[in-house]
């Protein structure tokens, strides 16, 4: 799949005949980012929805659905990290779906239980009926490499493209980055991929968080490094960790109400396993002309007036009905 570039918005404020059925609006929804796994791939960053132009009815109830992102696995348990979820906007008449990112392949969830894990995908488009338009970005994760025990794990795939594979056993793949869109006013990149971690090396390389809020991989050995978060976001990821193989190292969080991945960890012998950083969250954005009067809402959101058009943020599940 190409990478596509988000038009900004097309809205007019010069608009002087309103519709009384419907406004006109640009909407962002972006699915949370998958958690890291204990080892090896970076969790996938959630799907990324964008429409400009989109037709909304008034005085309908639309649900908006956000949710956190999914949970760093690891500590005494390797394991792949918690899958994201999908944030929404429905009513009626209509569905907006942006899914949650796929959670990276553990070491002991990977082939025969000694490969390295692949990065999760990104999510991709949700359902939708015939009476809207939606695009939705997703991308597959990297590939892992292998070393006999040594191990590097594949970044997660991000809303703007794929995760970068483990370019040796020592060095773990990047997230793919995020899609960039200037709704909020800044042009934020969003959905970006966890980096991958690795294992029962010596100085290894976490893999970056890839730009748009993935959380950085940690590294293991001595003169091992962690991955930096991706920035560019509205929040950026966090870092992850590096140390000996006989401490548990930690992948960073993907940025809240990024949708990106989160970091995969890394370790050494049992009892060393690593710890996944957490998905970042999702969010909806809906932004329309001051032409049309202020929406009634509920729920947690936040409201604010730029350049001439309302901006409504969901950083949390609610409701809004536009008068």
């Amino acid at each position: 799949m190409a990478i596509k570039t988000l038009s900004k918005s097309k809205i007019s404020t010069k608009n002087t005949t309103l519709s009384s059925e419907f406004i006109i609006a640009d909407i962002l929804l972006v699915g949370s980012g998958a958690g890291g796994p204990a080892n090896m791939g970076g969790g996938g960053a959630g799907g990324v929805v964008y429409n400009a132009d989109f037709k909304l009815n008034r005085n309908i109830v639309y649900t908006i659905t956000v949710v956190g992102g999914g949970a760093g696995n690891g500590g005494q348990t390797s394991a792949q990290g918690g899958w994201g979820g999908s944030s929404k906007i429905t009513a009626t008449n209509m569905s907006l779906v942006a899914i949650g990112g796929g959670a990276g392949s553990d070491r002991a969830t990977a082939n025969l239980g000694s490969w390295p894990g692949s990065g999760g995908c990104g999510g991709g488009q949700g359902g939708s009926t015939t009476l809207i338009t939606q695009i939705g970005y997703g991308y597959q994760g990297g590939d892992g490499a292998n070393n006999g025990f040594a191990n590097s794990g594949g970044g997660g795939g991000g809303g703007g493209g794929n995760g970068v594979g483990a370019t040796s056993a020592a060095i773990s793949g990047n997230g793919g980055p995020g899609i960039q869109n200037n709704i909020l006013g800044s042009n934020y990149y969003w959905a970006g991929g966890g980096g991958g971690g690795s294992s029962n090396t010596t100085g290894a390389a976490g893999g970056a968080g890839g730009i748009g809020g993935g959380g950085g991989g940690a590294g293991t050995g001595t003169s091992s490094t962690g991955g930096t978060g991706g920035g560019s976001a509205l929040n950026s990821g966090g870092n992850g960790t590096a140390g000996a193989t006989s401490s548990v190292q930690t992948g960073g969080n993907g940025g809240n109400n990024t949708g990106g991945g989160g970091g995969a960890g890394s370790g050494g012998a049992a009892g060393s396993i690593g710890i996944g950083g957490n998905g970042g969250s999702g969010i909806a954005v809906i932004k329309y002309p001051t032409g049309y009067a202020a929406a009634t809402t509920t729920g947690t959101v936040t409201y604010s007036i730029l350049s001439g058009f309302r901006i409504y943020t969901f950083t949390g599940s609610g409701t809004i009905k536009f008068n």
